[in-house]
């Protein structure tokens, strides 16, 4: 199933990488915000395909979760650290010590229930990393911020309709407000750039 996962989404980048390709007008930046934007759709239709045709298991739940919370804490301090707006690097620090804190109890919680979480996979961290810092970049960071929320809010979601685990169930309702009080923020942010 991974596998059919990563040629979806390898996919989506060939689409993006087309769209790109085939514009004649507009600035680079331009082309890649449209190329993210295409691709942030791919992924979460990959994502809608997946939950579709998983079985719904708390185990995969918190190894999705985990690998979900480490791109995002990758993401968060690339704000920090390329962020050029005073705003988006204290919205980045302001995330990130909250998102250490659930990878912590996440960890926890898999260690209690005997899931295996994977081992991080740097696949999707150089998203933004080889970028040049400015305004572009700021408005790129917060778009992705946003996607990386939305994408967790429905994951959650899922998990709370789904989980068969009390525990597990509680930490999800805990949890929640928390991601929908990030992606707000980050909406705001996103249409102050």
């Amino acid at each position: 199933m991974k596998k059919t996962i990563k040629a979806l989404t390898g996919a989506g980048m060939l689409t993006a990488a087309l769209f790109m390709a085939s514009c004649s007008e507009g600035t680079q930046d331009n082309m890649e915000n449209e190329a993210d934007t295409a691709m942030a759709k791919v992924e979460n239709k990959v994502d809608e395909v997946r939950a579709d045709i998983d079985e719904y298991r708390d185990e995969n739940f918190v190894q999705d979760v985990a690998e979900m919370n480490s791109e995002e804490l990758h993401l968060l301090a690339l704000g920090q650290q390329k962020g050029t707006h005073k705003e988006v690097k204290a919205a980045a620090r302001k995330m990130e010590a909250y998102h250490n804190s659930m990878g912590k109890e996440l960890q926890a919680l898999a260690t209690a229930k005997s899931y295996k979480l994977d081992a991080d996979d740097d696949e999707n961290k150089d998203a933004l990393a080889n970028d040049n810092a400015g305004t572009d970049w700021d408005k790129r960071w917060a778009d992705k911020v946003v996607d990386a929320h939305e994408k967790a809010i429905k994951k959650f979601e899922r998990g709370q309709e789904k989980a068969t685990d009390p525990e597990l169930k509680a930490w999800i309702d805990k949890e929640l407000p928390a991601l929908r009080e990030h992606y707000n923020a980050a909406k705001e942010l996103q249409s102050k750039l």
